[in-house]
């Protein structure tokens, strides 16, 4: 799951990772692969073969979605999938700055889509989007386009995936932006037991703000902002919830901090290892056992094993892969596959090499993937 993109390539191409859930050898239960597709106002949708990862279309696919499709991500179920919109095709860098928050129903055994719900975030543009493990609460990062820019983070209840805004939403990040910069937020991530909720700030050496998290009612309360010396654009935190890994926005070294009871994050010795070029990164994904990350940057896909051990990272043999500028990257449920939009990968469970294994039609401007199972 997008998820996060360095704004400035949005004006220049225009332009939960998949959730968690435990890897198996084979996919017992239907797999879906999605892309918000930023250009032409639609989500595609496919299907999984599990043998051997290709795509097929789902019926009905592309799914017309409104207008500026940017960060999405499915509950944990399989049954519900949230979607951004920002409406950046109405004049301005955020159009008429209105950023809605929708959601779908997933139809059992086909993936069809079918909207459920809308809600309208005024005054702000969408930059992430995440969904607790227990499918009950929706995050969306938010910018300010004001000048200085501030960020938000709107949370909404579900239920039955109609959406209600949490009482205090949207809750204001204390960093302001400097005209010509990112925005205040990038992407978003939770702690595994849901208390604590982070947020990358791709500006500045307040690289990752912290929130306290009510799990019961969902509200948050800004705790402290971490000084981590780098600006950073995703991050993501391990399925065993022991490490948050995180990337600058030109992809100067890769981040691993460990997670600690109280969700304060240390540096893990080495941290920040190698990358293989100082590029521009976009997205990450960590597959679901936990063992290796993918991230999105210019020049390809760089995938990097996580130690078990220690948390440090060391890059896969022959990083980066594909040769091009992916914008987003997730790993599907099982583990196996490796998809950017139009082009699916499979992953050596010993190496992590990734070797192409199809490629396939997304619709324009493809801004985050998302891979699920029900």
């Amino acid at each position: 799951m997008r998820r996060w993109q360095w704004f400035s390539l949005v004006f220049i191409a225009l332009t939960l990772g998949p959730t968690p859930l435990e890897a198996g050898s084979k996919a017992t239960r239907p797999e879906y692969i999605y892309t918000s597709n930023f250009g032409d106002f639609t989500v595609s949708g496919f299907s999984v073969n599990a043998e051997t990862g290709e795509l097929t279309k789902i019926k009905g696919s592309p799914f017309r979605v409104g207008i500026g499709p940017e960060a999405f991500a499915a509950s944990r179920s399989g049954r519900y999938l949230y979607l951004s919109l920002g409406e950046w095709s109405v004049g301005g860098p955020c159009g008429n700055d209105l950023a809605q928050a929708t959601s779908y129903a997933i139809a059992a055994g086909t993936g069809e889509l079918s909207q459920l719900d809308n809600v309208v975030l005024p005054e702000y543009c969408p930059s992430d989007l995440i969904v607790d493990r227990t499918g009950r609460f929706v995050y969306v990062a938010l910018i300010d386009w004001g000048y200085p820019k501030v960020g938000a983070i709107a949370a909404l209840e579900t239920k039955d995936g109609v959406m209600t805004p949490v009482d205090g939403t949207p809750f204001l990040s204390p960093v302001q932006v400097p005209p010509g910069q990112n925005p205040a937020i990038g992407t978003l991530a939770l702690s595994l037991d849901g208390t604590v909720l982070y947020a990358s700030d791709p500006n500045d050496a307040a690289g990752i703000l912290i929130f306290d998290r009510d799990t019961s009612s969902g509200a948050l309360t800004f705790r402290t902002i971490f000084d981590s010396g780098s600006p950073f654009g995703p991050i993501a935190i391990t399925p065993s919830g022991k490490y948050l890994i995180a990337a600058p926005p030109l992809g100067s070294g890769m981040y691993v901090y460990s997670i600690g009871s109280d969700g304060d994050l240390t540096a893990v010795p080495g941290s920040p290892f190698a990358s293989p070029d100082n590029n521009i990164v976009n997205g990450m994904s960590i597959s679901p056992n936990g063992e290796f990350v993918a991230v999105a940057e210019q020049g390809g896909i760089v995938v990097q094993r996580i130690s078990a051990k220690n948390g440090a990272l060391s890059l896969v043999p022959g990083s980066p892969f594909g040769g091009y500028l992916p914008f987003t990257v997730t790993f599907d449920p099982s583990g196996q596959f490796v998809y950017v939009p139009g082009t699916a990968y499979r992953i050596d469970p010993e190496t992590g090499v990734l070797t192409e294994i199809e490629h396939f039609k997304t619709g324009s401007y493809a801004f985050d993937i998302t891979g699920l199972r029900q």
